[in-house]
């Protein structure tokens, strides 16, 4: 629940919002960092990302570029080692894997698991024989320990064909799970899914700068009618972050099918019927609660009674004994003995009636990944009219927040606000604009708390937009935004 890889709470909001399926609003944070780049072609991008890249690397940080495809992958390698190689940083002596070429100080991962290396571990090369055909690897990060690859294994391939040892300057999203890094460099494509994204932006300890290339079509029948024009180079971005991956276990196509066929209505209906069911069964009921207490006095007077009866056996095993004590001990033993009995007798009677009391069947495994299941598409459908909003922001939005501002912090404030008010009308099936964006305040407790908390969220938008008293604090601590420079 608590986000601890990245140091910067600016860092850790951005992977917050890529694990809500909110990536446009992290790539709203990354472009207010400057570390967004949406170059013309792809060409550039990659020519961008190998430069950071290059800069970090250089300067001594374990920092690592991250792609979706294996020939992009295979490129930013190619380029990386290229600058490399001509600013002398790389032995003269080279091993060639496949047609690769593997020098002192490469950085590489190995891919085939043996006793001594792991499949995806990243290594760094101190020593090259290439007429014995063995290299010598140091481990990077974690025990940093040492090993000697011999040439069976060099010439030993993967499963599906690939060779066992290759460059990790650049490694893929798939690669790079799990891992940590001091900085990333991550270029994006119009093919990323959110889980893709998500560990994309999530593997530094440090800064993670983004590359993308400017949307070639800048129009979507999606969103609105006919071909609405797209004024955001990093609009096919913005939705890939977004997307759903395609594949999916086999015990989840069915369930999807049915929650896919649901209205919002629907949605949000059995939601909060599955919600409740499990609130009722975390709920502790008055005779629940009776029979903790109850519990707890009968270890206490145990406790008492163990006491008197040491206290009474010391007594009488002394040569003269205090007569007078013996008695307010024997006594005091009576009545610890007699309350005991009560109380044991009380809870008897107690744990019958909790025991009668109707319970709520618990949740299965099925309707608990319904569950899940009805959350990510009630987000996918709100991101879709977010979508919209941040385009053209509705009447509704704009008496709420005013327009989408320009100023990049300003605009994730605006993000927040408008994510806010869609996700209190969704989850209360609020329809009607006629009565601002929330609608009139509900009787309800549980309705009423919640149309509170997000007036309240609201304000705090407000406040970040307008300027007002406190709006740099209110933004940092309670929207988790960083301010700079605004």
């Amino acid at each position: 629940t608590e986000i601890r890889r990245q140091r910067a709470e600016v860092d850790r909001e951005i992977v917050r919002l890529a694990h809500a399926g909110r990536g446009s609003d992290a790539l709203d944070l990354l472009r207010a960092e400057e570390r967004l780049v949406i170059a013309d072609t792809h060409e550039e991008a990659l020519g961008a990302l190998v430069l950071d890249w290059h800069a970090a690397f250089a300067g001594g940080d374990d920092a690592v570029m991250i792609a979706r495809r294996n020939r992009d992958v295979a490129e930013l390698n190619v380029q990386g080692r290229e600058l490399l190689r001509d600013e002398g940083r790389l032995g003269a002596e080279e091993l060639r894997v496949t047609e690769q070429p593997f020098a002192v100080g490469d950085h590489v991962i190995t891919r085939v698991n043996t006793p001594h290396v792991s499949n995806r571990e990243r290594w760094e090369v101190t020593a090259v024989d290439a007429a014995r055909r063995e290299i010598e690897l140091q481990r990077i990060g974690g025990d940093e320990r040492g090993v000697v690859l011999r040439a069976e294994y060099l010439d030993y391939r993967t499963t599906s064909g690939e060779p066992s040892l290759q460059h990790a300057y650049a490694i893929s999203a798939y690669a790079a799970e799990s891992k940590t890094f001091e900085q990333a460099f991550t270029l994006l494509d119009v093919g990323t899914s959110r889980e893709e994204f998500l560990v994309s932006v999530s593997r530094s300890r440090g800064p993670t700068t983004a590359y993308g290339v400017a949307a070639l079509e800048l129009t979507d029948a999606e969103l609105g009618p006919g071909t609405r024009t797209i004024e955001d180079p990093a609009h096919e971005l913005r939705v890939a972050a977004e997307r759903p991956g395609e594949e999916l276990p086999a015990h989840e196509v069915s369930p999807r099918q049915r929650v896919a066929a649901m209205n919002e209505f629907g949605l949000s209906e059995r939601l909060r019927e599955l919600e409740e069911r499990q609130q009722a069964l975390e709920r502790v009921s008055p005779a629940q609660e009776q029979l903790t207490s109850l519990d707890r006095s009968i270890v206490r007077v145990e406790e008492q009674l163990a006491a008197l009866r040491s206290e009474y056996a010391e007594l009488v095993a002394e040569r003269r004994p205090d007569a007078e004590r013996v008695e307010v001990v024997s006594a005091a033993g009576r009545d610890a003995g007699e309350r005991l009995g009560l109380l044991r007798g009380e809870r008897v009677e107690l744990a019958e009636r909790v025991g009668s009391e109707e319970r709520t069947s618990p949740l299965t495994p099925v309707e608990r990944m319904e569950s899940g299941l009805i959350e990510e598409r009630m987000t996918q459908l709100r991101r879709r009219d977010i979508a919209l909003e941040r385009l053209d922001p509705s009447p509704m939005v704009r008496e709420a927040l005013g327009e989408r501002p320009s100023d990049p912090v300003k605009a994730a404030a605006w993000n927040e606000g408008v994510d806010a008010i869609y996700f209190y009308r969704q989850r209360h099936n609020v329809r009607s604009h006629e009565r601002g964006a929330l609608g009139s305040e509900p009787n309800g407790e549980r309705e009423r708390s919640d149309w509170q908390k997000t007036q309240r969220r609201l304000e705090q938008v407000r406040a970040v937009l307008d300027r007002g008293r406190g709006a740099e604090q209110m933004a940092e601590q309670d929207i988790g935004i960083e301010i700079r420079g605004v």
